[in-house]
């Protein structure tokens, strides 16, 4: 099975290559991917390999158990023809068996650099025997790690800033330039193509096996263990090499100089251990480093690459997957130039910047301080429904150096499955950001997932959308509503979980005078029970219905059915369902308004509508709710019936109807809390009736 990946999901994307075909032309494409698996492909996404049988670049095609060539050379024809999706990669299996594989070798536990306190971390520039020294002057990198000044995005500021103080990393450079002003490298007895994937005919000096291969792994630390030893004895003895004293160089970063390289993992930039050579500074051995490329590192990839060093795990899923669970929140999940912070709870586990999250549970009125603020940045609310996973708030804000490359300001919601550890083989995720149109298997709007009020999103629980959902699509039992506006802190009102969340909730005509009532608990939370109640003419003067009393489930997360049998005559009925917990406390379901009209006789038949139609909904504007009207035409017997609510943009808001109903006049009732001001469209399908209108939500 073949995946299809999102360059958004990468740490690099987009980074420049030229290769030549045996023809001697060269193609310009691009690699994208992680240390894990990279790959070339065009502007468009559409991945490119290299046909083994005639040494040229092709287009590639899914097939069995990976990619394979087309007959399409790249950039000589347009790859859409072949009927292939952009963005094809090699299955998920493998690239976690890739990672696995990398990771299982390296004897021993990781030793991270220390989260706490100073250590100096040690750079060293690489170059290949084919190549000229690097034309960067020397400051420019000193800069980038080094830069104290006030306001410089630097790696120093960067940590400086986003752990409070608690850590501060400077930087030595080596070979130090004796003149000039340019760097100074390693210059290694080996070719570039050395250090590349074997090929008979472009790269016959490569390295064979693959990029888990024992080769690739005696080539890389050869060429590192030189490179140390090169530089060593410059280090001087003063300088602060292993703060936690495990007799290990604390962090080490090569720059080898040029681009990284598509589908070659050795030359793309990673952090691995150095375990089959012995190098020492100072009789410190050099064991954990990064490795980057010149022309792909900036501050972000310093400092996503650095965090790894201190512990952190990544937030991205190393394969193809439909559902981005952070993205650009968090310096973990993505690399710009200008990094964003981590976030407050990932602070507080693997940086120990951020003391343990306050725990809320009673109703009220909360704040937070911005995640640039030491303190009081960071709460948790459990969930009643999972002992693994819980809820953790955060405010972000584009102050400081490094908030500015946000997306957006104001409240996150974070899911926290506490059996996880990062995100890269997810899901199921670690850390999960929930976002406007966001589920288990549709992406939604990460950008917008900030809620405040100057947005008009103020509020999630179990039945807003998005819902406060756990990993497996259940409701958490989150009740989040009147979040604030934005300012130095920003307020929210926690309140008790929603007695039940509710789904499916519908009255059909049967037989005779039989209606049945049906509805679905898909959580309850201190459910005592619940009772139907009935009007029979407006969405008002509701009475409770004799007998309708059933039993609730307590604090359950089990899905739970329940139906009720009504008799009444025919007529317009609006019922709705009354909740009660184990304190007495009565709130209503928000679908409060199901109505079906019932035919009894034949009588009742003259009346029916002569054409299809739908109403403009009233009130209109209209805050919270309104009412939708529609009539059907038609013989007895009815058909299949779809009402549905869209944004703008063409996306499903909710499904009002969708089953088969009798020829008849309805109304239904919509409820847009949860749902920001603006325009939305409804739309009524019923055989080959289609009908479109719009609403407007004014809060």
């Amino acid at each position: 099975m073949v995946g299809s990946g999102g360059a958004s999901t990468a740490p690099l994307s987009f980074v420049p290559q030229r290769v030549m075909q045996p023809d001697g032309t060269i193609l310009g494409c691009f690699a994208s991917g992680d240390e894990y698996y990279n790959w070339l492909h065009d502007e468009l996404g559409y991945t490119i390999i290299r046909n083994p049988s005639t040494g040229y670049y092709v287009y590639a095609l899914p097939g069995k158990g990976g990619l394979v060539p087309s007959s399409l050379i790249a950039g000589r024809g347009n790859p859409a023809l072949l009927g292939v999706e952009p963005w094809l990669v090699i299955p998920a299996e493998e690239i976690a068996a890739r990672m696995e594989a990398t990771l299982a070798a390296v004897p021993g536990p990781v030793v991270n650099a220390p989260a706490l306190g100073s250590f100096t971390n040690i750079v060293i520039f690489i170059r290949f025997s084919d190549e000229t020294e690097f034309a960067d002057t020397y400051s420019k990198y000193t800069q980038m790690f080094n830069d104290t000044a006030s306001g410089k995005s630097s790696l120093v500021n960067y940590f400086r800033e986003t752990s409070y103080g608690a850590v501060s990393i400077p930087t030595n450079l080596y070979p130090v330039p004796d003149s000039g002003t340019t760097v100074w490298s390693y210059q290694d007895s080996r070719p570039r193509g050395y250090y590349q994937p074997y090929d008979s005919t472009s790269n016959p000096l490569g390295y064979q096996g693959g990029d888990d291969g024992s080769e690739r792994t005696q080539r890389e630390h050869t060429l590192l263990k030189a490179a140390v030893d090169s530089i060593g004895r410059f280090v001087p003895a003063s300088v602060k090499l292993d703060a936690d004293g495990d007799s290990r160089v604390d962090n080490v970063v090569f720059i080898v100089r040029g681009s990284p390289t598509g589908w070659s993992s050795l030359l793309w930039p990673h952090k691995w251990s150095l375990y089959t050579a012995t190098a020492t500074i100072n009789g410190k051995r050099v064991y954990s480093y990064n490795l980057q490329l010149q022309s792909s590192i900036n501050v972000g990839v310093l400092c996503h690459e650095m965090y790894h060093s201190l512990g952190a795990p990544d937030l991205y899923h190393y394969a193809s997957s439909p559902v981005t669970p952070v993205g650009s929140w968090d310096i973990m999940a993505t690399s710009p130039s200008t990094p964003m912070h981590m976030g407050a709870y990932m602070k507080y586990k693997y940086g120990g910047w951020n003391s343990s999250p306050r725990l809320i549970s009673a109703p009220g009125t909360y704040w937070l301080k911005p995640v640039t603020s030491p303190a009081g940045n960071l709460c948790k609310i459990a969930s009643p429904y999972s002992a693994t996973e819980y809820f953790v708030l955060e405010y972000r804000k584009k102050v400081g150096i490094f908030e500015r490359s946000l997306p957006g300001e104001g409240l996150l919601v974070y899911r926290i499955n506490s059996a996880r550890t990062g995100n890269a083989n997810g899901p199921p995720d670690e850390v999960y950001i929930y976002r406007p149109g966001g589920t288990t298997t549709v992406n939604g709007t990460l950008s917008s997932a900030a809620f405040s009020l100057d947005v008009g999103r103020t509020m999630i629980n179990d039945e807003t959308s998005p819902s406060g959902f756990l990993t497996s699509g259940a409701p958490g039992g989150l009740s989040i509503y009147d979040v604030g506006t934005r300012g130095d802190s920003i307020s929210f009102v926690l309140g008790r979980p929603l007695m039940a969340a509710v789904d499916s909730f519908t009255a059909k005509y049967g037989r005779g005078d039989s209606i049945l009532v049906s509805w679905v608990a898909r959580a309850q939370y201190r459910s005592l029970g619940f009772e139907l109640e009935l009007s029979d003419s407006t969405p008002a003067g509701y009475l409770p219905v004799a007998g309708s009393a059933v039993q609730g489930g307590g604090t359950t997360a089990s899905t739970i059915r329940y139906s009720f049998v009504d008799r009444l005559n025919p007529g317009k009925k609006y019922y709705r369902i009354k909740e009660i917990d184990s304190s007495l406390a009565v709130t209503y379901a928000p679908d409060v308004a199901v109505v079906d009209f019932p035919i009894a006789s034949a009588a009742a038949e003259d009346a029916l509508p002569a054409r299809f139609g739908l109403m403009q909904n009233y009130p209109n504007p209209f805050n919270p709710s309104t009412t939708i009207q529609f009539e059907l035409a038609g013989e007895r017997g009815g058909g299949a019936v779809r009402l549905v609510v869209y944004d703008l943009l063409g996306r499903m808001v909710k499904v009002l109807v969708d089953e088969r109903k009798a020829p008849g006049r309805y109304s239904v009732t919509f409820d847009a809390r949860g749902l920001a001001s603006g325009m939305y469209t409804y739309r009524l399908s019923a055989g080959s009736f289609l009908q479109t209108r719009r609403m407007m939500v004014l809060k």
